[in-house]
């Protein structure tokens, strides 16, 4: 059995999309990941989005695409005039997407926090072992996951949020601020992400969105730890309160959740 996005080379296509911003210090290493032979022939297209970045991380993407010989020709650079948000530069990616008719998007990150070959590696091992599968979601949270140096106070903000969204939603997944995933396009055709928030709360909606479609998810265990890096652009104080509040909105019903079912769908992803 050969892999789900690799059966028809000719119809079936992998874009590897990776959100930048200030990752000067990381983003030619997180390419370079992306270089070995038996990685680079199985990826179509990498799409990295640089969301007004000040400093050289675009200087260091374009010598990726001069010296890495396996991957650098199929790197695509778009360069936000303005800072759009995480979620904006992935409403970007998922149209884009869309526009090449590519068959699956695998998000990575550019901050060196997961292996970018390891988890891509890990999405097409898991096409192969589950192709029914809609979604792969590469979880920081899943039982055999390793979270290495990685602060305290993030590891119980997201497992606070885990148990809450389980709590107000019924929908049961391990990482529910999971930004890592591989997704198959034609799964989302219906699903108005373009309504969600343009900032770092656009992976929980999006990810509720997905189990609240019906999608059939998979979840895969991480290696993550700190950016070593690249300071984090996210508080996870500010950033739990507000999700807090999000959930209570849609268990209350008090204001309008364009990215949720009108009716709670329970799902327990499969690990």
């Amino acid at each position: 059995m050969r892999d789900l996005l690799l059966q028809n080379r000719q119809s079936q296509t992998l874009l590897v999309f990776i959100p930048t911003y200030q990752a000067e210090k990381t983003i030619f290493k997180v390419l370079a990941r992306l270089n070995s032979e038996s990685l680079s022939e199985k990826i179509t297209q990498v799409l990295v989005i640089d969301n007004a970045s000040s400093d050289n991380t675009c200087l260091n993407i374009h010598k990726a695409q001069y010296e890495l010989k396996g991957i650098g020709t199929k790197i695509k650079l778009i360069r936000n005039s303005t800072n759009l948000g995480l979620g904006g530069s992935q409403k970007i990616a998922l149209a884009y997407a869309a526009k090449e008719a590519v068959t699956a998007m695998a998000t990575v990150h550019s901050d060196e926090q997961g292996e970018a070959d390891k988890i891509v590696h890990g999405f097409l091992t898991a096409s192969l072992q589950h192709p029914d599968v809609d979604v792969i979601m590469a979880s920081r949270f899943h039982p055999t996951s390793s979270l290495r140096a990685y602060s305290r106070i993030r590891i119980f903000a997201n497992r606070f949020f885990n148990f809450l969204t389980h709590t107000l939603t019924g929908i049961r997944i391990t990482d529910a601020g999971c930004g890592i995933y591989c997704i198959k396009l034609a799964a989302i055709k219906d699903i108005p992400y373009e309504e969600f928030d343009s900032g770092f709360h656009f992976n929980p909606q999006f990810n509720i969105a997905l189990c609240n479609a019906g999608l059939r998810i998979h979840e895969i265990p991480l290696e993550w730890r700190d950016a070593r890096d690249q300071a984090s652009m996210v508080n996870p104080l500010r950033y739990c309160l507000k999700l807090t509040r999000m959930l209570l909105a849609y268990r209350l019903q008090k204001i309008k959740a364009p990215f949720l079912a009108k009716k709670p769908v329970g799902n327990k992803c499969r690990g």
